[in-house]
């Protein structure tokens, strides 16, 4: 007579995402104290999932739950991805995110020696960000992250800006003549706005007489690098009413002009393609930018941005007070301004100790 075989009692518990592991037991009390202890471990990270995914995929699913979370802008969505799929891909993808020690990533962060540092930065920025998501969901027991500390980040005085000097400006601007949209570049160079600010500007918020623009909103790239309209500026502060030199005046008129002669007035923004929409960034620096500089011999690791930096640059160094400057272009306070370019001071504190001695009578 065969003995009757002994029951068996299972059952399935999450222990992470699409992941679940079975419990048996031969009593249902002791099934439920398993399940119990079971749970305890999940939630305390001693129990973990398969943790077979790939680095990269973690990532990528983690940057999803994030910009839900955080309610991220369509930009900072695009740097985050741009950072996965530039490097954490490259250096980590054939790791599962299981097998990633503080060794491994420290040797393979290693091979973007040649990156800047604040490059680096970012990329084990999201590298922990990554790891602290796997943790929390259960795919991995230890986070080898978890005392490793980033590379310093520079303070904004310390970033590397590439400013013109007066006569390389004065080159730029010449340059900018027949160039397709070299009147944008020349605008961005005498005023100091942001890219995205101008990108943004419709005919309708300039003044009548064209000497000065109401900033009002301002343009932002969406997932696909595409730029897309926001209602709002960068900070309260950057929402103002901007005069406009001369030069950059008659800029504003030719543009007008150019936009009524090839029929773009039921365009929305005063800058745009034949096809109505405003141009890429990408397109910009690439196509019209970064050749024109070449071919004006100014230095050509110069970004679209640079060119506010040398107008903040040559405001400050001709003598414009700082806090007027600031107010020009935009800023949340003054001591960003201050910090930004200290180095273009000098030459004004210079001035301020003659006229301290002017004012008590000693002669330089």
């Amino acid at each position: 007579m065969s003995k009757r075989k002994k029951r068996t009692y299972r059952k399935d518990v999450t222990v992470g995402p699409n992941q679940r592991k079975t419990v048996r037991a031969s009593s249902k009390k002791e099934l439920d104290e398993k399940v119990e202890a079971l749970k305890r471990q999940v939630a305390s990270g001693l129990i973990v999932g398969t943790g077979k995914e790939a680095v990269d995929k973690v990532a990528n699913e983690w940057l999803e739950f994030h910009a839900i979370d955080r309610e991220l802008e369509q930009s900072t969505i695009l740097g985050y991805r741009n950072t996965i799929k530039a490097h954490i891909t490259p250096l980590f993808g054939s790791y599962s995110i299981e097998q990633l020690t503080e060794q491994i990533i420290v040797s393979l962060i290693g091979h973007r020696q040649s990156s800047s540092p604040s490059t680096r930065r970012k990329i084990l920025l999201v590298l922990r960000l990554t790891l602290t998501f796997a943790k929390r969901r259960g795919m991995i027991a230890h986070d080898p992250m978890e005392f490793m500390r980033l590379p310093g980040q520079k303070n904004v005085s310390d970033k590397a800006m590439t400013c013109m000097s007066l006569d390389q400006a004065k080159t730029f601007l010449r340059a900018c003549e027949g160039v397709r949209f070299g009147r944008f570049f020349k605008i961005l160079a005498l005023t100091g706005m942001r890219e995205g600010e101008l990108l943004a500007a419709r005919p309708q918020d300039f003044t009548k007489d064209y000497a000065a623009i109401w900033i009002r909103r301002t343009m932002s790239d969406n997932l696909e690098g595409e730029a897309i309209e926001k209602d709002a500026p960068k900070t309260k502060s950057s929402r103002r009413k901007l005069p406009l030199p001369a030069l950059a005046r008659d800029a504003v008129i030719e543009e007008v002009e150019a936009r009524m002669k090839e029929g773009r007035t039921h365009h929305n923004t005063l800058f745009s393609t034949s096809a109505g929409t405003p141009p890429q960034r990408q397109n910009l620096m690439r196509r019209q930018f970064r050749p024109m500089l070449k071919k004006a011999g100014l230095p050509i690791e110069m970004t679209i941005h640079d060119l506010r930096h040398t107008y903040a640059t040559c405001a400050l160094n001709a003598g414009i007070g700082v806090h007027l400057v600031s107010k020009m272009l935009g800023h949340a306070s003054v001591k960003i301004t201050l910090d930004l370019y200290s180095h273009a001071l000098p030459e004004a504190t210079e001035d301020a100790v003659q006229v301290v001695d002017r004012m008590f009578g000693k002669r330089a």
